[in-house]
Formats: C-alpha cells, structure tokens, sequence
C-alpha cells in the first residue's frame, strides 16, 4: 500500500505528530512558524520519549535536546550520495506500542487490546502504521543529519508492507540518495527502509529535505 504522507500523517492526531517533526527537525526559534506550515512545537514527542522505558526501546541514552552534538552532524556538501547513515535496532513491545497509539489519538482496539485483536484478520496487536516516525528518531543516533535544527521537509511517501508487531527489533536502512541546489536552497534526498528481525521489510519511505546553511 503506498501513502502519501506530509510531515504530518493526517489519519493521525495532526497535534502530536507535528509536535514530532517541529521540535526534532526544527527547534529554530527565528522563524518556525515560516518553515513549517503545520508548526507548533516538539514538546509532546519529547514528553512520550521521556515517559517511555527507554531499556525496552534500547533507547536508555536517547537524547532528547536535538541540538545536542549539532556540531558534529554533516552539513550538505558532506552529505555523500548512497552513504548510509548510522542507525541502530530497536525493539518494541506491547506497552510501547500501546502508549504510542494512544500518544497519536489512535483509539482502535487492535493496537492495544489483545483478545480484541485475536479477533481480526491479524490475529493479534499491530503497532500503528505511523510509528515509523518514532522509529527514525529511536533508530538513529545525536549525530544523524536529519535531526539537524531547521531542516525542512519538501515532500516524501510511504509504502507500508506488513506490520509491526509487539517484541518485533526493527532495524533501518538509512540511505542518502542525492543532494542538489534549486532556487538557492540545499536540497537533500533520502530513503528509509524498515525491516523486522526476520529480515522481512515492514516499511519503505523516501524524501526530500531542505538542509539549514
């Protein structure tokens, strides 16, 4: 199934997911609200990683304050053309999947309520299709270049293939794809692919940023 998805995923609580994007990728204060059609601020992504056991999603170190290590992410004339970026495996449970769903208004039992979910073609609990945005963050490390203040989205698609299911370790593929100037601005092209500890592909993603100067 291909979706096609702005920073914010529509079937999704727009709040949060912006929230997401905004502080992660955008914790400029001189003109956020420009950048960013859907602004508001990161501070509910922040909230649910900090409330998150982080032993479970192996994310005992993750950093919160995506200016940390700023200075030591690629600016875009470093960003290499089919170099993979640093990611890591995480795994997720139950109670993550359950708190996410939650987190993003997503109320349909089947992301929460085991004998409910039995009861479906799936024939158990399945993680939201948009808890890849979570994955980007929980995958990569302080020193990623997409989390670098005031990158802005300039468009991307998802494909979806099977889900994510509780205690399932996904591990990304993190590629950039190209890098190009257009009307002054530092464009940069990149591709996501998910895959569960099975090596079965979960989900694939690709888009375009604008980098900051």
């Amino acid at each position: 199934m291909m979706v096609l998805v702005p920073w914010v995923v529509p079937s999704c609580d727009a709040g949060f997911l912006n929230d997401i994007w905004v502080s992660a990728l955008s914790n400029d204060a001189q003109g956020t609200a420009a950048r960013w059609a859907y602004g508001k601020n990161l501070s509910s992504l922040m909230a649910f990683l900090g409330s998150v056991n982080m032993t479970i999603l192996d994310l005992d170190n993750f950093e919160t304050d995506f200016w940390k290590d700023v200075e030591k992410r690629k600016t875009w004339d470093q960003i290499i053309p089919g170099e993979l970026r640093e990611s890591r495996p995480v795994t997720l449970t139950k109670e993550v999947i359950a708190r996410y769903a939650k987190g993003v208004g997503e109320d349909n039992p089947i992301y929460f309520d085991e004998e409910y979910a039995k009861t479906t073609p799936y024939g158990g609990i399945i993680a939201p299709p948009s808890i890849h945005i979570l994955l980007m963050f929980a995958c990569t490390t302080t020193e990623d270049w997409m989390r670098s203040p005031g990158t802005i989205n300039a468009g991307q698609n998802w494909s979806y293939h099977i889900p994510i299911r509780p205690d399932d370790t996904i591990t990304m593929r993190a590629t950039a794809l190209d890098r190009f100037i257009k009307k002054d601005r530092l464009f940069a092209v990149h591709e996501n692919t998910f895959t569960n500890q099975h090596g079965e592909i979960v989900c694939t993603g690709r888009g375009q940023t604008i980098r900051p100067n």
